[in-house]
C-alpha cells in the first residue's frame, strides 16, 4: 500500500520535473529570440 504511494509520487515529482526543465528551455529560447529582435531593431535604425 506504501510503495504504490510512493511510486504515484515519484511518478508526479519526474512530470514536475520534466515541466519545469522544459519551461525553463522555453524561458531561454523566448530570451535569444528577444535578443535577435532587439539587435535587429537596433541595425535597422541606424
Amino acid at each position: 500500500m506504501n510503495n504504490e504511494r510512493n511510486e504515484t509520487r515519484d511518478n508526479a515529482a519526474a512530470i514536475g520535473i520534466g515541466a519545469m526543465i522544459v519551461f525553463i528551455a522555453l524561458i531561454l529560447v523566448a530570451a535569444v529570440a528577444a535578443a535577435v529582435i532587439i539587435q535587429t531593431a537596433e541595425k535597422l535604425q541606424q
